[in-house]
């Protein structure tokens, strides 16, 4: 793999992110579309651990304020709400990888989904302004959006905080929440990714290539996480979903193009 193809995915994976517009939705249509793949195991294991330690230096007083040995009844809430909100995920992940897998190779039910996401994403100007915070039922809600997230098409930060929002929880902590329970999943599923890292061949040839892209996920990353905190808290999430319903629309029609 080139240094510029990699430059090239570590930027796509650090903005899709955590911009709500479906990470895995654009590199199943990048591999469709153009035929840009990523060569190798442990770029897409250091791409995903990259943005992961974005959202911890973002949100490193709370992540800190967590770890600290600490147990008063406000933080161990938190953490439980954490722990309650990986395990829909996890369970997903771990019994339905084969055939959430399979549809990576599908770019027409990729783009179902990424309209899906489009969709959610506008009904949030509907979303109720109660000012609750995240209770263990809010949690396991917003555990369970993660879930159906895992799907490609399917935007983790869009589900995840619009499903906040119409629980009814404060902005700043919707997304604070969901991002700070992605970072358990996203370096879980690179975990299971990098289990087959040692029996995989020529992984050490693209190691430069690879931490070319992570350092330029991280950037972009950390850039497009700081924005779209902004939108979420000027109640600007829905803007997006304009975005996603123009690139299902578009992608159909490459696609038609394509295969006719």
């Amino acid at each position: 793999m080139s240094p510029l193809a990699a430059a090239l995915l570590g930027l796509v994976q650090g903005l899709t992110e955590f911009f709500p517009v479906s990470s895995s939705g654009h590199l199943v249509l990048a591999q469709a579309l153009l035929g840009l793949r990523a060569e190798g195991i442990l770029l897409e294991v250091m791409l995903h651990v990259g943005t992961a330690l974005v959202v911890v230096f973002y949100y490193r007083s709370k992540v800190a304020d967590l770890l600290r040995p600490r147990f008063d009844r406000e933080t161990n809430a938190y953490r439980l709400a954490i722990l309650v909100g990986l395990v829909p995920a996890g369970v997903v992940g771990i019994l339905l990888k084969e055939p959430i897998e399979g549809l990576f190779e599908r770019p027409g039910a990729t783009l179902l989904a990424l309209a899906a996401t489009g969709l959610f994403l506008l009904a949030t100007r509907l979303a109720p302004e109660k000012g609750r915070t995240v209770t263990i039922r809010i949690a396991i809600l917003i555990g369970l959006a993660q879930a159906v997230a895992i799907l490609p098409g399917i935007s983790r930060s869009g589900a995840t905080i619009a499903a906040a929002l119409f629980l009814g929880v404060r902005r700043k902590e919707a997304a604070e929440f969901s991002f700070l329970v992605s970072v358990p999943a996203i370096l879980g599923a690179a975990l299971l990714t990098a289990l087959d890292l040692p029996g995989a061949k020529g992984e050490t040839a693209i190691f430069l290539p690879a931490l070319l892209g992570t350092a330029v996920a991280m950037l972009s990353g950390y850039l497009a996480l700081r924005y779209l905190v902004r939108v979420v808290l000027g109640g600007r999430l829905h803007r997006f979903g304009w975005y996603c319903l123009a690139l299902a629309s578009s992608g159909a029609l490459a696609l038609r193009i394509l295969s006719g």
